[in-house]
């Protein structure tokens, strides 16, 4: 179980970038790939494993695109 969990939180550490507030956008759109079926692995292909700024972006156009702007 501990193995699991520690590639799981590798796995995860990829997939974020430098801005910590798109946190939430990175859940949301996890949780859709998951209920689509699909793995984690899958998933962490989706983000680059060093641009930062570009999980960012991607993060946020993938939101946008399942379920609008976010509400202030």
């Amino acid at each position: 179980m501990a193995s699991t969990l520690n590639v799981l939180d590798i796995e995860m550490s990829q997939t974020k970038g430098s801005n910590f507030e798109l946190c939430g956008h990175h859940c949301c759109i996890y949780a859709l790939h998951r209920a689509k079926g699909l793995f984690m692995t899958s998933f962490v292909k989706l983000f680059s494993p060093t641009h930062y700024n570009c999980k960012d972006i991607r993060a946020v156009r993938m939101f946008r695109a399942q379920f609008g702007e976010c509400p202030t």
